[in-house]
Formats: C-alpha cells, sequence, structure tokens
C-alpha cells in the first residue's frame, strides 16, 4: 500500500516464496493431472511432515542471522534416543518423547553456547557438531534400526484422526506458536533485531 494505492511490486515482493509455491503447482497440475489431488498432497505432506517440523524452529535460527547445519543429525539422535528407551528399556512413550526432547534442548543449547562464547559463526559451530552428533548417532544404535514400537507412539506419527494425519495438527499448533513467539512477543522482536543488526539490537 503506498499512498493509499495497492501497489503490485511490494506486493510480489513480500510474497515471493508463496507465489512461486504457487506457480510451481499450477506447472505440475498441468503437467500431471494427478499432482493437485487430496491423496498425493496428502502424500506429500506425510514425507515431509518431519522437515515442517524442523523448519519452525530452524526458521527462527535464520531470522536471527544464523544457521544450523547440524538439526539433521540432531533429529536422528533425538530419535535414536527415544526409540532406544522404548525398545531396550521399556519405558514409557511419553518419557521417551520428553527424554528426546531434552536431548535436542542440550545439542541445540551447545551450539549457542559454542557460537556465542567462543563467538565462532554458527554455520562453522554446527558443521563440526554436526559430524558429532552423527558419531554418537552411530555408537548408541551400534548403526541398528529399530522397529516394532509402541503403537501409541506410532500413531504420533502415522496415525489419523478422520481423514487427517496427527501430524498436521501437530504442525498447525507449532506453527501458531512461532508465529505468536515471532509476531507478538518482545522475544520475537528481539529476535528479527538481532538478525537486522546484533550490535544495534
Amino acid at each position: 500500500m503506498k499512498n493509499g494505492k495497492f501497489s503490485i511490486g511490494r506486493f510480489m515482493r513480500k510474497n515471493v516464496i508463496l507465489l512461486l509455491l504457487v506457480a510451481m503447482i499450477i506447472v505440475f497440475s498441468i503437467v500431471q493431472p494427478k499432482f493437485f489431488t487430496v491423496t498425493n498432497l496428502m502424500n506429500i505432506y506425510n514425507q515431509n511432515a518431519s522437515l515442517m517440523l524442523s523448519a519452525c524452529g530452524l526458521a527462527m535460527v535464520m531470522i536471527s542471522g544464523g544457521i544450523d547445519l547440524s538439526i539433521g543429525y540432531m533429529a536422528s539422535l533425538c530419535g535414536i534416543v527415544a526409540a532406544m528407551l522404548m525398545k531396550n528399556m521399556h519405558v514409557n512413550f511419553i518419557v521417551s518423547i520428553i527424554a528426546a526432547i531434552l536431548v535436542g534442548t542440550l545439542c541445540g543449547a551447545l551450539n549457542g553456547v559454542l557460537s556465542n562464547k567462543l563467538k565462532i559463526h554458527t554455520m562453522i559451530v554446527t558443521l563440526a557438531t554436526m559430524t558429532l552428533f552423527q558419531g554418537l548417532s552411530y555408537i548408541i544404535s551400534q548403526s541398528k534400526s529399530f522397529s516394532s514400537l509402541p503403537s501409541a507412539f506410532r500413531f504420533i506419527g502415522q496415525g489419523y484422526l478422520g481423514k487427517l494425519p496427527v501430524s498436521i495438527f501437530a504442525l498447525i499448533a507449532i506453527v501458531a506458536v512461532v508465529s505468536f513467539i515471532l509476531n507478538k512477543t518482545h522475544y520475537g522482536r528481539y529476535v528479527y533485531a538481532i538478525g537486522g543488526n546484533p550490535d544495534a539490537a
């Protein structure tokens, strides 16, 4: 909006990613008519739900001017911890999930402490911790996969409520929380400020 008039250029600059997504959907739908169907869209979502959830947390890191290359192996380590607790130690699945979240929190705190205290760029720090988390994952799991986990745990990632996967409700809740934090809290404003100019912030 400029002088009370709608600006197409400004709208396009502000929503360029969304517009590119819409353009890609249109192109793929023309090339393959079955692309834009409920079944295919749900399949795409199920295959990428974990990436979407991880992107919510990573967005806050990137908005603040940082980067986290270790997030993939950090998630792997958390998953292995939860699986081992349930499979090998027969720990309740809720306790196992809480333990995995704590492991992820400690890993994230390690990245934060190293990058802030040692004044090393987050790309270098997380590149190093990525290798560390990968090694820990292999050592703890002994390079073995885990199966036959409790049905209640599998329901979170594979279950459905009606015709919608359970994970989509988790994604909506997390996106809502992250959006609220970034746009409606002082902490969120500081995240944006640090990303814009750390010295001024």
